[in-house]
């Protein structure tokens, strides 16, 4: 199904916190952030551009007071309906249109201006605007189109008694057949016509449902331009609308025609003849034909309220209804617009939502949010929202996210976003994959089909910290989170924005690292190097007195001569199985190694590398693993972990419980041990 006209990208100069940013929009678009850092302007700034009155802004939106505010919309699909009405702001062999809006705060006479590109046959342009680019007057538009036509036949254009039909014909005349020479685009200030009618309303919808917005206050206006009038227009069939705007026309040309009827056509040709006979006595043949004008007839616009159905016999009114209900009322809608069949329509809606968290039960926000993205796969919606939940950011769909950070010494934020091949290219680094335009395609479905369905929802909370930590388990993220509280308040990792994530294994560390760092935040990261895979191969080369040194072979080689060994020696069957699983275990973790070295660009890659602070690259090694770890450097935290079965559990709690109380008693980690200073080091971090 053909999609309908869609925003492509924003351009905002000098709007609030919005000193100069582009954003580029997806069907779904997220912006999130910290409270201040100016999510909320994007879409008050797209509200401005689509429906504000004038006035509405004030030099206290400026940045930087003396500066005009300038919001650029960059719509794409450009449909042949939509060029029908737009005419001669379509570009032509193009399906893009820009649009711009400027605010100069210093002009006070007229400190709005809507442009865009005319793109028009420069023999119209000089009929329709004067040398200053100013629209000229009906009449003179009538005058200078019929004497072009007489200097230029070839054109085979009728003649007009109208202003308003030399501009329908030039729009509707096809310009793409002409040398593209002679095709101008001027920055047009009279973006919405001549008679300053919302062209762009015509094909598109901006619905922004504000933080504070209450469906009361819609309930009481009956005009389309409402938020739950746009969303019910959506909603309604419309095939059934045009039928019924049919019927109206009609009646509209019967009641013209029997005005016409009733007043007596042959009392305007007796009086025009009459007048015309007393006008040649001063003007020659001059005459003059009197007529019944057309008669305007505005179609009424239907009317509607909204109740809530307390009983049979009880209607409320929605402006007697809590918050919950009200917003509840707007989700209503849009899930039902997103579960309805009718999406043929030729006019976008883009729905743009201030915190749709708001009044919701977690739950219902895990809900919302799937309506959301639902509406957004309709061909003819759009949708955005800024949110502080993580239950409105899926992290497998992350280029919809937009992360806006405020930098305060420039009084300014910047946007950032994440690309799916920029992620590729920098996960297959590890590969040693030089990433070109032959393969990007293959790597990328590859990426869509393993990568992304293995990213769980859990990440989504990492997005909105300033600062995150990697580690392997879930063991890690007690000892962590143990040893920050042990040292108060201040410290927790909440308290400082932190996040501690688990990446569920070592092979997953470097999708998350790459997904978040391309969003600007920082990370580090804790991993094991699981060097006890080093020692049990060793042992077995001792014991079968191969020299072999493991740090100096490829693994290739390795593998290659023990096998051939092993092929050939009389050891029993068993201990060869025992001897093959040391030799898989060892060249798999030495892979994931290298693998991870070679993603942070370790200038010294090792199959197993030694445990310690790597502070230069964001990262620490754990020696094996953490309760190995634990083992050597902190005994008086190892001795007492819960067990079962003379093995350490994986009980986070319990494990964060004894943290916390060996740390607050003043038994921390050996001084100077890779565990102590990776402790002490992500603590400032």
């Amino acid at each position: 199904m053909e999609e309908n006209m869609w925003i492509k990208t924003v351009e905002i100069k000098n709007f609030r916190l919005l000193k100069d940013v582009s954003i580029d929009f997806n069907n779904l678009t997220s912006f999130i952030g910290p409270n201040g850092s100016g999510k909320s302007s994007v879409l008050y700034a797209l509200e401005w551009f689509f429906n504000a009155n004038p006035s509405t802004l004030s030099v206290e939106d400026c940045n930087e007071p003396d500066k005009e505010i300038k919001v650029k919309v960059t719509f794409n699909n450009i449909t042949e309906h939509d060029r029908d009405i737009l005419g001669i702001y379509a570009k032509p062999a193009s399906d893009e249109l820009s649009v711009w809006k400027i605010f100069n705060p210093l002009d006070n006479d007229n400190p709005e201006k809507f442009s865009a590109n005319l793109y028009v046959h420069k023999p119209f342009y000089e009929i329709l605007y004067d040398e200053n680019g100013n629209p000229k007057g009906k009449t003179e538009i009538k005058n200078s189109y019929n004497e072009f036509l007489d200097k230029n036949p070839e054109y085979n254009l009728s003649k007009v008694t109208s202003g308003n039909k030399a501009e329908e014909n030039i729009k509707n005349y096809d310009i793409t057949k002409l040398d593209i020479n002679e095709i101008l685009s001027p920055d047009a200030t009279s973006f919405f016509g001549y008679r300053k009618e919302n062209t762009l309303s015509k094909i598109f919808d901006y619905v922004f449902i504000s933080a504070d917005m209450r469906a009361s206050e819609e309930s009481l206006e009956s005009s389309q331009k409402t938020v739950l009038g746009k969303i019910i227009d959506k909603i309604i069939e419309p095939d059934k609308r045009t039928e019924l705007s049919k019927k109206v026309d009609n009646i509209i040309v019967d009641a013209q025609e029997n005005i016409k009827k009733s007043i007596g056509e042959e009392e305007f040709i007796e009086a025009s003849n009459g007048i015309s006979e007393i006008l040649q006595e001063f003007c020659g043949e001059k005459t003059v034909k009197l007529q019944v004008a057309e008669i305007e007839f505005r179609k009424p616009k239907t009317p509607f309220e909204v109740f809530i159905v307390e009983s049979e016999s009880l209607l409320t009114n929605v402006d007697r209804q809590g918050h919950g209900v009200q917003r509840s009322l707007l989700l209503a809608l849009l899930r039902y617009l997103a579960e309805s069949s009718n999406s043929s329509q030729k006019r976008t809606i883009f729905i743009a939502v201030e915190e749709p968290e708001l009044y919701q039960h977690p739950q219902q926000e895990i809900v919302f949010e799937h309506v959301l993205r639902k509406l957004s796969d309709r061909p003819d919606t759009q949708v955005s929202y800024v949110t502080h939940s993580s239950n409105f950011v899926n992290p497998r769909k992350f280029e919809d996210i937009r992360r806006i950070i405020r930098n305060y010494k420039s009084n300014s934020s910047t946007i950032v976003s994440s690309k799916k091949d920029n992620i590729v290219a920098k996960v297959s680094n590890q590969f040693g994959i030089n990433i070109n335009q032959d393969n990007i395609s293959k790597l990328i479905e590859n990426f869509d089909n393993t990568i992304i369905p293995a990213i769980e929802k859990g990440l989504s909370k990492s997005f909105f910290a300033d600062k995150v930590i990697i580690v392997e388990g879930s063991t890690e993220i007690a000892l962590i989170n143990g040893y920050f509280a042990s040292n108060g308040l201040r410290k927790s990792p909440e308290y400082r924005g932190i996040q501690v994530l688990e990446s569920h294994g070592k092979t997953k560390i470097a999708i998350r690292h790459a997904i978040l760092t391309s969003l600007g935040i920082d990370v580090f990261t804790i991993f094991d190097n699981d060097i006890k895979n080093k020692y049990n191969l060793e042992r077995d080369i001792n014991e079968l007195n191969l020299n072999i040194k493991l740090d100096t072979l490829p693994l290739k080689d390795i593998r290659d001569r023990i096998l051939s060994y092993l092929n050939n020696s009389l050891i029993k069957d068993s201990r060869k199985e025992q001897i093959k699983g040391h030799l898989k275990n060892y060249i798999n973790e030495a892979k994931n190694n290298e693998r991870l070295l070679n993603y942070f660009k370790c200038a010294n890659v090792t199959y197993y590398p030694e445990s310690g602070l790597y502070s230069d690259y964001n990262f620490a090694i754990l020696d094996d693993n953490l309760e190995e770890t634990v083992r050597k450097y902190w005994a008086g935290l190892y001795d007492t972990l819960p067990r079962r079965n003379n093995k350490i559990t994986k009980d986070s709690v319990a494990y964060y419980e004894h943290v916390y109380n060996k740390c607050i008693m003043g038994y921390g980690p050996d001084e100077g041990t890779c565990i102590d200073d990776i402790l002490k080091y992500i603590l400032n971090f």
